[in-house]
């Protein structure tokens, strides 16, 4: 779980930012920096998860995919399949 106050420390230059109203109510600053937590969490698993995808070797059009092979489960599956 979270610790709201580690984490407000650690968005206070988000949440204090002066180009912005700043957050006066302190349930609604906590609730906003696990929020930008969160953000900051999910980008980065999606970072890796991207880098993952673009670092495979199997990462091709030509390994099975809509070929036509034996075993492809569009032609098995979709009866128009050519």
């Amino acid at each position: 779980m979270y610790n709201a106050e580690q984490l407000q420390e650690k968005w206070a230059p988000v949440l204090e930012h002066t180009g912005l109203d700043s957050i006066k109510d302190s349930h609604r600053k906590a609730v906003t920096a696990i929020l930008l937590e969160n953000q900051e969490r999910f980008l980065r698993e999606e970072r890796g998860m991207l880098n993952e995808v673009a670092s495979s070797p199997t990462n091709s059009a030509g390994t099975g995919g809509l070929t036509g092979q034996e075993g492809d489960v569009c032609r098995h599956r979709c009866p128009a399949w050519p």
